[in-house]
């Protein structure tokens, strides 16, 4: 594997740890959160993920430009599930410090971690067809996310 493909991919899990914490913690402070609140999202995390995988797996050939297009995706994307994650309760009329039901739980997760997750599946289903080893993209991409999970933790969230 080449130098700038690790790269990538540890790029790619340093990415996705962030934003699936980011995410995590928007949702959990919007739903006043407990432990089936998180289960249900990362529950969303986890479908969403696998269909992007499935999805990738039936694409194109043109993985390099599928790569990059899914990359400049998700720097559009991130920013609207954020915004989407804040406005919700409002969006749909409920008030500060209402409870919400855990079908609406369900429903505004899958809809705010959807494309994101999707993208995670589906980059890490074409780089393991791509470069040819699961087994290094998955290593290369945990690298990432533990490199990420530290970033995060110690200089991104304590910073707020």
């Amino acid at each position: 594997m080449l130098v700038s493909s690790i790269f990538f991919l540890i790029i790619t899990g340093f990415s996705n740890i962030v934003t699936q914490v980011l995410l995590l913690r928007e949702l959990l402070v919007n739903f006043q959160g407990n432990e089936l609140t998180l289960g249900i999202i990362l529950g969303n995390w986890v479908i969403a993920a696998a269909i992007g995988a499935y999805l990738a797996r039936r694409s194109s050939r043109e993985k390099p430009n599928l790569l990059i297009l899914l990359q400049f995706l998700f720097a559009a994307i991130l920013p609207l599930s954020i915004y989407f994650c804040r406005v919700s309760k409002t969006a749909f009329g409920i008030q500060p410090g209402e409870g919400v039901s855990l079908w609406f739980i369900f429903l505004v997760s899958l809809l705010a971690v959807l494309p994101l997750a999707m993208r995670s599946g589906a980059l890490f289903s074409i780089c393991a067809s791509f470069f040819g080893s699961i087994a290094r993209v998955y290593t290369a991409e945990v690298c990432g996310m533990i490199l990420g999970g530290i970033t995060a933790t110690y200089l991104f969230y304590t910073a707020f």
